[in-house]
């Protein structure tokens, strides 16, 4: 082919990529107040852009790894993991690490703050309360961009498809790559594909595609009813970032493809199909959802878990008019051991101590380490206030056990207050000061045991333990 007609060739393909929509460029807000997120909606919604919402950092971590945004907009202050923790988590993260984030944030104007933003991977930092105009100009700086990087990957997929439509079938690339015909049977599969989607020996050629989605044998009508082809016959690509695919041995994988017709202005002649497995990524995305929601050095429930799953037994127990209760610890004089025998020491005593709390309670209790050597735990389904008393004692009891550290043996002891629901709070926040409450009158009467909120809730010989005082 001459320059002359490749130019031609070159202009009529990318004019015919034009005329069909460009997908939109997607924009993620992340702010743990709903009124923010809408207000944040309504400044953008003049702006061609699928706009998503997150109201905390496990959510956002999450939505990233399923989708590839050209924005975000992140809130600094929010519970459980703050915008510059979410920022670090996406900075350090190969598949993420290049996505913009715009800080947005009420916190103090002073440098410090600004310089944290931009240490944790930020290219821009907003104060509220927002100017819309500001806003609006930084974020369609983005979008541009954004679409440019779009377009200029939909004209080198032109070039190589008037290259030559096989040269997209390598037999070296990374990914899975199939042919298929008009009527959906595959007629190329590079040696990834036959690695991935092929039992040992087989050969993907002669397939029907409709077979790697689960489908048996597919007829004509129903190929031609099915959204592959519908997306090849109106020239248009389609992706999935999320989805199941089965192997010749009957067996499945997450995986993600992208799909696009062969010639699309002379007739639907056939495809291409670029598959990626994706399990390693469904595996990140479990271990980032595990970091979120667990301790990790005593791998119990973090507060952020413990919290929302107090919620969850409170909108439960006011529906089944049930009562449950709230246990919350503290290590007596933990710091003075920890100052003796320094931090690692400290935290083979925390870890110590976290076992023995799970050996004290039922399997479907949830045990929470809150931070330093504070620790809750939810105890749903109780008959009688005193379960609780017996289970405290227990707790107490056995943490007091001498454990030894650095060649000394030192026991653990326990201050612990119990809060009840309904009786002491109709909410997840006023159950938990309840019980913190109750936790420091433990305190106050010598330590090493517990108290009730409510003192007419449980028989008095429950009230406090009676174990000698801690001493170290």
């Amino acid at each position: 082919m001459n320059q002359h007609l490749l130019k031609h060739q070159i202009n009529k393909y990318q004019s015919s990529f034009e005329l069909h929509a460009m997908p939109k460029p997607k924009v993620l807000l992340v702010d743990d107040r709903q009124e923010n997120l809408h207000a944040l909606q309504r400044l953008l919604r003049s702006l061609d852009a699928e706009l998503f919402s997150a109201t905390s950092g496990t959510d956002a971590l999450s939505l990233t790894l399923r989708h590839q945004f050209a924005l975000i907009l992140l809130d600094v202050q929010m519970p459980g993991m703050n915008g510059f923790e979410v920022a670090e988590f996406l900075h350090g993260h190969p598949d993420t690490r290049s996505i913009p984030i715009i800080f947005i944030t009420a916190l103090s104007k002073e440098e410090r703050y600004i310089a944290k933003g931009y240490e944790a991977g930020a290219v821009d930092y907003l104060s509220k309360p927002l100017d819309p105009d500001t806003l609006l100009t930084k974020v369609k700086v983005f979008l541009d961009l954004n679409r440019k990087t779009l377009q200029l990957e939909k004209t080198l997929l032109v070039l190589s498809e008037l290259n030559h439509k096989h040269r997209l079938l390598v037999d070296c690339a990374g990914e899975g790559i199939l042919g298929f015909d008009a009527d959906g049977y595959i007629t190329f599969a590079n040696p990834m594909a036959n690695s991935i989607l092929a039992s040992e020996g087989g050969k993907l050629q002669g397939h029907h595609l409709m077979y790697l989605f689960g489908s048996g044998k597919t007829s004509l009508e129903e190929w031609q009813a099915g959204e592959i082809f519908k997306a090849c016959h109106s020239c248009n690509q389609l992706r999935n970032d999320d989805t199941i695919l089965w192997k010749l041995d009957g067996t499945s994988f997450p995986a993600q493809y992208t799909l696009a017709p062969y010639e699309p202005e002379m007739g639907l002649q056939g495809g291409v199909m670029v598959i990626q497995d994706i399990t390693v990524r469904k595996q990140a995305e479990q271990a980032l959802i595990r970091l979120a929601s667990f301790d990790s050095l005593t791998g119990l429930a973090n507060r952020m878990l413990f919290i929302n799953s107090l919620k969850e037994a409170v909108s439960k127990a006011r529906r089944h008019n049930k009562q449950f209760g709230v246990i919350f610890l503290d290590m007596d004089k933990f710091k003075d051991i920890n100052d003796q025998l320094g931090h690692m020491a400290g935290d083979d005593l925390l870890k110590t101590f976290a076992q023995r709390l799970k050996n004290c309670v039922r399997i479907e209790d949830i045990v929470a380490r809150f931070g330093g050597d504070e620790f809750a735990i939810l105890v749903e389904d109780i008959s009688e206030p005193s379960n609780l008393a017996v289970m405290a004692e227990k707790i107490i009891s056995q943490t007091a056990v001498p454990v030894e550290l650095n060649g000394r043996n030192m026991s653990i002891y326990t201050s612990a207050g119990i809060a009840l629901y309904p009786a002491d709070g109709q909410t997840a926040e006023e159950l938990l000061h309840a019980a913190d409450t109750a936790m420091y009158k433990a305190k106050d009467r010598g330590r090493n045991g517990f108290c009730f909120h409510s003192p007419s809730a449980c028989p008095l010989q429950f009230q406090n333990g009676s174990y000698p005082p801690a001493s170290n």
